[in-house]
């Protein structure tokens, strides 16, 4: 059975779910996040040399994946983020990262990055320099207690690429009531399951994200839900010849003074398409993600904030006059 829980520094509180997103299924459990070293919280928000680290993921068996053929690189020219590193416009707000690190072709690697003291994460993601041949399979916090992100990707591209992970984090006196949420599902084997985190009545999403149970999965969106801004929802097919575990995480707290969604979208271009937008003048972007009109038949890729109220998106399509659409949660503190 799916299972709903709230938890706050690492205390599961009760919860009952939606009756229409329960599932009567069991599944594996998902892979725990790493600790942080010790000494990781020590980094100082002006300190350049965020700390971080990266590991190989064992992959499964090839009889493991059912048949699928990525397609090949895109010739659509990928831009880089555009960072606005410690010197930040709100001084509540840090932009942790660490990368780029070279992963192989055909490995599933796991990149992870830590807030600094005092500071915990609202949101986070990736990037990587491959137009459309690295996967995202996982977005998510490194704990429960928000200490830094973690995404995991899978190399497909034909070539070693860099990959990039960034926290966007805040700083604890400048939220309330900070807890993470999170929600599983189980889908079958090539099915497409949309699974939604959602933070307790009295709390707003500030970010989110999402994994799964190993690197057999094809993500086709992952992104604050508009109604209530209580939800983080992600869509994702398992790509696995068994059922696995995807998991949908929302960062939630008492809302700020100002809490809004903000939408940018794109056209692909040979089925490629780079979305971003852009908060109000006096916010900054806590979280992102990214939405579709023609849900499985997108994937994406990269996910990650840009400068001090951007946040974009990169993805590959093979549905026509298909939008790609990138969300940005916006506060004012």
């Amino acid at each position: 059975m799916k299972a709903a829980r709230w938890r706050r520094t690492g205390v599961v509180l009760s919860a009952v779910a939606v009756a229409a997103l329960m599932l009567a299924s069991a599944g594996p459990a998902a892979a725990q996040p790493p600790a942080p070293p010790d000494g990781s919280s020590a980094v100082a928000p002006d300190d350049p040399a965020d700390r971080g680290g990266q590991k190989a993921l064992p992959m499964p068996p090839a009889d493991a994946e059912i048949p699928w053929v990525a397609p090949p690189a895109s010739d659509l020219a990928k831009e880089p983020p555009s960072e606005s590193h410690a010197a930040a416009a709100d001084p509540n707000r840090y932009v942790a990262r660490y990368g780029p690190i070279t992963v192989p072709n055909g490995e599933w690697y796991a990149v992870w990055t830590y807030c600094p003291g005092g500071f915990v994460a609202a949101g986070g993601g990736g990037y990587n320099s491959s137009s459309g041949g690295v996967y995202m399979t996982g977005s998510r916090p490194t704990t429960f207690q928000g200490d830094g992100w973690e995404v995991s990707v899978r190399n497909l591209s034909g070539a070693g690429a860099g990959v990039t992970v960034y926290a966007v984090c805040v700083q604890a006196g400048a939220v309330s009531g900070y807890e993470v949420s999170d929600f599983s599902t189980y889908p079958e084997s090539g099915q497409v399951t949309e699974t939604t985190a959602t933070c307790a009545s009295n709390r707003a999403v500030l970010g989110g994200g999402f994994d799964s149970s190993n690197g057999l999965v094809q993500v086709s969106g992952t992104w604050p839900y508009r109604i209530g801004v209580q939800h983080w929802v992600a869509n994702a097919r398992n790509l696995a010849a068994d059922p696995i575990e995807i998991r949908s995480y929302a960062m939630c707290a008492n809302a700020p003074r100002y809490h809004n969604v903000t939408t940018g979208e794109a056209e692909p271009i040979n089925g490629y398409a780079q979305a971003t937008v852009t908060c109000p003048e006096g916010t900054v972007a806590l979280g992102g993600g990214a939405t579709s009109t023609v849900g499985d038949a997108v994937t994406i890729t990269d996910s990650y904030p840009v400068g001090d109220r951007g946040w974009g998106v990169f993805g590959r399509t093979s549905a026509e006059r298909q939008t790609i659409s990138a969300l940005a949660v916006c506060v004012e503190f």
